[in-house]
């Protein structure tokens, strides 16, 4: 599992991490954070064939970041 937390913007570079999640079948993407390319993101996901394993989970507070982050240990 790969966890990237952050605002939606450009910047930020979501967008070749979801397109690289095209070659990582065995991978799966939580996205933390909100902001105004998240509909840009999320069809990239959609064209990327990726959605099944991309998750927006949207602004979450640090106490449930961490227990998400917990989960994910292997």
């Amino acid at each position: 599992t790969i966890i990237s937390a952050g605002r939606l913007i450009v910047s930020k570079g979501f967008g070749p991490l979801i397109e690289a999640m095209s070659h990582l079948p065995d991978w799966r993407l939580m996205i933390v954070g909100d902001g105004p390319e998240k509909s840009r993101l999320v069809a990239k996901a959609d064209l990327a064939g990726v959605t099944d394993r991309v998750d927006f989970l949207g602004n979450i507070d640090h106490a449930e970041l961490m227990m998400r982050l917990k989960r994910s240990e292997i």
